[in-house]
């Protein structure tokens, strides 16, 4: 090739280069003015209260407070306003969504407000405070185009933005827009006992009927490390995990397996529902009474978990029971299991049947 050939490649080459930098550099600029910060960078730990409420129906908010136990929602009951163990999960998941928030901007005016379901009186308002002051209050509005995205703007501001954010999911709003009344009951966490088998170390139950404690044990397995009721998981150098059953006077042992399984059919616990202080009474209990039975457990991470259960309803099968200050509805068959331990329902299931001889082997 030609030397003057290859100048005139080389000019065009140049050209186009430049061409192209000239076109896509005011585009890049435009878009960075496009996305701005809607709400600030914050320290998540210093957010001690939250609020939010649908616009259209600000008599039903959602208040969040954290105190020393943790974060707390505020319900109420036939007129009874009182505290509830919030979700720390669902707390802490919609902090991180409006921490930095960033958005890019679609619209500026109040004309164009209703376009995005965000004009006064409209949208999902939401406020993080720190000691009585607002680090961040925004009101979204209508979903985006994108899965996890929705438009919304500061509070008090025209400019409307289009956030990559699942924040409606966090309150459990599925339709395209906020409408109804926010539902509190999503953010109650009703796990009495959080906890799973693998994790108990001693657990017992007292009541008028019948009390017994199960503990955590090591057995032999014989001077070759073999027993037929261990599996491989158990042995260790010819001991097995295994557990003491004590109940009355009669003291047992239990396979890892079989306390396992057991002690799935109690633990986690879940209520149905928790109610207000005032159902304390109703339950049976007083600030000096004693409950109709206890239910304690001990986990290796050395907590402890103590249950007291009052009255029980044949008509809806609940019981009422006492946890951490707070009172429970719970299902009826959790405390049937309590009064039959090991006792075997239909189709080998841990579910309450007919009393009879409970397996196991004595204890050494």
């Amino acid at each position: 090739m030609k030397k003057n050939q290859l100048v005139i490649l080389a000019v065009f080459f140049i050209a186009a280069v430049a061409a192209w930098y000239y076109v896509k550099q005011p585009q890049k600029t435009r878009m960075a003015d496009l996305y701005s910060q809607v709400a600030g960078r914050f320290q998540t730990k210093n957010i001690k209260t939250i609020e939010a409420r649908v616009l259209s129906h600000p008599e039903k908010v959602l208040m969040l407070k954290l105190d020393k136990d943790g974060w707390k929602v505020t319900l109420e009951r036939e007129g009874e306003k009182f505290q509830a163990p919030a979700k720390k999960s669902k707390v802490e998941r919609l902090i991180g969504l409006l921490n930095g928030l960033q958005g890019e901007l679609r619209a500026k005016g109040k004309k164009h407000l209703s376009t995005f379901g965000l004009q006064e009186g409209q949208g999902l308002e939401i406020s993080l405070k720190q000691d009585g002051k607002t680090v961040v209050s925004i009101v979204a509005g209508m979903k985006g185009p994108d899965w996890g995205s929705c438009f919304v703007r500061s509070t008090g501001s025209d400019k409307v933005y289009l956030v990559s954010r699942d924040i409606f999911s966090v309150f459990d709003i599925w339709s395209s827009k906020p409408e109804k009344a926010l539902s509190l009951e999503p953010w109650v966490d009703l796990d009495v006992i959080s906890a799973f088998a693998d994790a108990v170390d001693t657990c017992s139950y007292e009541s008028s009927n019948t009390s017994w404690k199960l503990s955590r044990i090591e057995s032999d397995t014989g001077k070759d490390g073999k027993d037929d009721n261990a599996t491989a998981a158990e042995k260790t150098g010819g001991k097995k995990k295994a557990w003491r059953f004590e109940t009355g006077t009669k003291v047992m042992e239990k396979s890892w397996e079989e306390a396992r399984q057991y002690l799935s059919s109690i633990i986690p616990l879940r209520a149905r529902d928790i109610e207000p202080p005032s159902a304390a009474e109703k339950a049976g209990f007083s600030r000096a009474g004693k409950a109709q039975a206890v239910f304690t457990c001990r986990l290796e991470s050395g907590a402890e978990k103590r249950v007291e259960i009052g009255s029980c309803s044949s008509k809806d099968k609940t019981c009422l029971v006492r946890a951490g200050g707070y009172i429970y509805k719970i299902d009826s068959t959790w405390k049937e299991r309590l009064e039959k331990p090991f006792v075997k329902g239909k189709k080998g299931s841990d579910k309450p049947g007919k009393a009879g001889k409970s397996p196991g082997k004595k204890a050494r």
